[in-house]
């Protein structure tokens, strides 16, 4: 018997339909930080100590900044599944999007990216009324932002005041 059909074999457990849903100890609820979790750091040029300020973040960033929005709880994980999911990333953009909008993934710029989720945002709320799941994704996402944007500028006005 191969190894594969063995694992065919095996049933699939199913969870009764109203049930509660299996929480393995240790781990956390989405959304919810564990204690002890320290904040992922990665090579930046702002430097170790300073936040990623999505008004002037390249795309690669705010695709890292997604997964520590996560682990910070200020994100469920399908807000930060979505937020991370940067398609000027993808190898083939310049031949698929690219070539249909005529713009280049300029994937080194930094942008605006609190900008450019409240102008998703702005679009949703006119057009997409009947898809609440996703306005209230988007919202959660413009929170965050706006909530980190905001700890950075209190940061940067503190710091201001030290060195002045």
């Amino acid at each position: 018997m191969s190894m594969h059909s063995a694992i065919s074999e095996l049933p699939l457990a199913r969870r009764p339909r109203g049930a509660p849903p299996v929480r393995t100890p240790g781990v956390a609820k989405p959304g919810v930080a564990k204690p002890g979790v320290a904040k992922p750091s990665g090579n930046r040029k702002r430097g170790a100590d300073d936040d990623v300020d999505p008004r002037h973040a390249t795309f690669r960033e705010i695709s890292e900044l997604s997964l520590e929005l996560y682990l910070a709880g200020d994100l469920g994980f399908p807000e930060s599944a979505y937020f991370g999911r940067q398609p000027e990333l993808h190898p083939a953009y310049a031949r698929t999007v690219g070539r249909l909008t005529g713009v280049d993934a300029d994937r080194a710029g930094p942008r605006d990216h609190l900008r450019l989720w409240e102008d998703r945002l702005d679009f949703a709320e006119r057009y997409l009324l009947d898809d609440r799941p996703s306005l209230n994704r988007l919202r959660r996402i413009v929170g965050a932002l706006r909530r980190l944007t905001a700890r950075i500028d209190v940061a940067s006005r503190s710091r201001g005041r030290l060195a002045g």
